[in-house]
């Protein structure tokens, strides 16, 4: 059996619209303070960031991994 490749289904482009649209609004809800910040010098370089479920900050850096828990101060 052979697949051709087809337009799209108008369900699936509703689809990717509604996750374009939704995700981004879900980002700008979420507040994030950092205080007490110290610098480390391997880790000065931050290659990419996200907040989990539990509201940690995770940091991809240079030097390796990097959490922050608001909660644990």
């Amino acid at each position: 059996m052979i697949m051709t490749c087809s337009t799209p289904r108008p369900a699936f482009l509703l689809v990717c619209l509604l996750l374009s649209v939704v995700s981004p609004i879900r980002s700008w809800t979420q507040e994030i303070r950092l205080s007490d910040w110290t610098t480390i010098s391997s880790l000065y370089t931050v290659n990419a960031i996200d907040v989990d479920s539990s509201g940690r900050v995770w940091a991809a850096t240079t030097g390796g991994v990097v959490t922050y828990d608001e909660g644990s101060g």
